[in-house]
């Protein structure tokens, strides 16, 4: 198997990065809400948005250590950016600001 053709088989979404992205939702989601809120910081006013990479960061790490000891169960690339892109959609659309001041206006033109 040549580079290409693996490379081509990372490319599927597998069922395990969707469930990841939907367990790590809630707690992004309380993250964001914490910053925004109570701490009054706004997160997703810059790209990327912070706490995703810090999630991004702990799935890496604990993904280094599946491949060490659970090959089987590690993440992909695609796995990583299929999550990675469930949770900066998510943490845009359902913060104060990207609600507010990006899809309101595209809902109303």
């Amino acid at each position: 198997m040549d580079a290409t053709q693996q490379q081509q088989g990372d490319s599927s979404i597998s069922l395990k990065s969707v469930l990841i992205g939907f367990i790590l939702m809630p707690a992004n989601y309380y993250w964001l809400t914490q910053l925004e809120v109570i701490r009054y910081s706004f997160p997703t006013a810059v790209a990327p948005v912070y706490t995703v990479v810090f999630n991004l960061l702990l799935l890496l790490f604990l993904n280094f250590l599946l491949k060490k000891f659970l090959p089987f169960f590690a993440l992909s690339r695609a796995d990583l950016l299929v999550v990675y892109v469930m949770l900066t959609v998510t943490s845009i659309l359902c913060s104060s600001q990207g609600t507010m001041v990006v899809l309101f206006p595209i809902i109303l033109n």
